[in-house]
């Protein structure tokens, strides 16, 4: 009787373990995430193509439209190695931004976690709001994830645990105005305003391109002086 109950046991335990690595193993078939393939993610400000701008007396604006597979290159960017992803893959349907990310509970039972967000902008920065989370086939906790993204200290990620937002980080001359998703393509909108020689070195750095740059030096100087000017020439 006792053997019985012990047999009935264990495979009570096997079925419930087999039952949980079938609802959390992956849905979606990705495909791996390389260093190389982040290395030429990270040059997606590198034409000026799909960008339109307006010099203005108080910056330049700008709108710009990033197509699916150009926001998936902007998600792999954004994820810092420590969160220990194998694949992460970004797109954009019925106007919601949507992750898909291979993982690994307890170092060997595969995974993969969906999360899908609405974008906005709040205070001139962009957001996007977590709407639902899964692990699998499973519902997760959006607490969980939020918590899981602040540990993380990824170059495009900046985590609001209190509203559960993901803020996309950017140099703070960057004010957004618009974000929106339309015909599975992310539309932004923001102005550049200089307000110190900070905001200038930190859009250098913001891979942003040669074009544009000249522009916002230009701009410069015809509204800063020559001072500014000479910083630009002798250090960008």
């Amino acid at each position: 009787m006792k053997r019985t109950i012990i047999y009935t046991s264990i495979i009570g335990a096997l079925l419930l373990f087999m039952a949980f690595v079938i609802l959390v193993s992956p849905v979606e078939k990705l495909q791996p995430t390389t260093i190389t393939d982040r290395a030429i993610a990270s040059h997606f400000w590198a034409t000026i193509d799909d960008l339109s701008f307006e010099l203005r007396s108080d910056g330049v604006y700008i709108e710009q439209r990033l197509p699916s597979d150009r926001f998936n290159e902007l998600v792999q960017i954004s994820v810092h190695e420590d969160l220990n992803l194998t694949a992460v893959n970004g797109t954009l349907e019925d106007g919601k931004a949507i992750i898909v990310a291979n993982s690994k509970i307890l170092s060997f039972i595969p995974s993969q976690y969906r999360l899908r967000y609405s974008p906005s902008v709040k205070n001139g920065r962009v957001i996007l709001a977590l709407e639902e989370a899964k692990i699998g086939r499973l519902p997760l906790s959006k607490s969980a994830v939020i918590s899981s993204l602040a540990k993380s200290k990824g170059e495009m990620l900046e985590v609001d645990e209190e509203d559960n937002i993901v803020f996309i980080g950017t140099p703070r001359s960057l004010q957004f105005q618009e974000a929106k998703i339309e015909d599975d393509t992310l539309y932004l909108a923001f102005q550049i305003k200089i307000n110190s020689i900070t905001d200038v070195l930190e859009l250098a750095n913001f891979m942003m391109p040669e074009q544009l740059l000249d522009i916002i030096k230009r701009q410069l100087l015809r509204s800063r002086g020559d001072d500014i000017g000479n910083c630009y020439r002798t250090g960008l």
